[in-house]
């Protein structure tokens, strides 16, 4: 299996963030802190019945606009409460970058600073927008393998790997760039309690992070839907900063030349 050479855990293509100021400009989520590389977990509890060989999950880094999105709507899929974390923290984060767009585009921007900051909120925007399509994506292929073949022992591989790249922050990552370490992460099974240390080391979110994330005792948000208005209007200039300044984690997941798959909604 080739994989690109890393030297840790903490090199799988992002370090690890603080849960303020870079949270909207990488438009990566990161709500576990990442351990130290020498407290990388170095076995596995409990195994996949296949270890993952090759992406079913292709990599898409197109930005999908909210317009596009919203045309969807009368046929949208609600699974019930709560979905894929990562698909509802996504769709936040990407309406809220969207609002800022859209009400920067009425601004006039006289002076360079004005235009530079326009520049910044409209790569955020896409950014976040690349991020909810590669969830988008995810899960419809998840649910186009539970439809054509059901759960076959008691695993759906789709989900399976989804799960794991997640909480590698591998999800634009295509599986030739993977570190050299990652045959540990995909023989393991995300589901498997025993394998919660090992995945401790990656970047998925929990409810719990997002109750605490939004100063909230309960978690409320998974009826009420996930709102990170309050919290966007705090953090925003300082996520811009990191990413004019060109921080070290700061990812560009977005790329103006990559296509709009054929298939990302949830229905033919």
């Amino acid at each position: 299996m080739p994989h690109i050479k890393k030297t840790s855990c903490q090199q799988t293509g992002a370090l690890c963030l603080n849960l303020t100021s870079n949270l909207f400009a990488n438009s990566v989520v990161r709500w576990t802190a990442a351990k130290s590389a020498e407290k990388c977990a170095s076995t596995i509890s409990g195994a996949l019945p296949q270890p993952i060989r090759d992406f079913r999950i292709p990599v898409s880094k197109a930005e999908l606009s909210m317009g596009q999105w919203d045309a969807r709507a009368p046929q949208r899929i609600h699974y019930g409460v709560p979905e894929l974390i990562s698909y509802e923290y996504w769709l936040a984060v990407w309406k809220c970058w969207d609002g800022e767009s859209k009400k920067n585009k009425k601004k006039q921007k006289n002076t360079k600073t004005q235009k530079e900051r326009a520049d910044l909120i409209d790569t955020s925007r896409k950014n976040a927008g690349a991020r909810f399509l590669q969830a988008m994506l995810a899960r419809r292929i998840v649910l186009e393998e539970c439809i054509a073949n059901g759960v076959n022992d008691e695993r759906i591989k789709s989900l399976d790997e989804f799960l794991i790249r997640d909480h590698r922050d591998w999800l634009f990552v295509e599986f030739d760039e993977l570190p050299d370490d990652a045959d540990m992460y995909l023989a393991a099974d995300p589901l498997h309690q025993g394998n919660n240390k090992m995945f401790e080391t990656g970047w998925g979110v929990n409810v719990n992070d997002i109750s605490i994330m939004l100063g909230q005792a309960d978690d409320a948000w998974m009826s009420e839907g996930l709102d990170l208005s309050e919290m966007f209007k705090k953090e925003m200039d300082a996520a811009l900063k990191r990413l004019r300044d060109g921080a070290e984690e700061i990812h560009i997941t977005h790329d103006e030349n990559a296509e709009l798959p054929d298939r990302w909604h949830e229905v033919p």
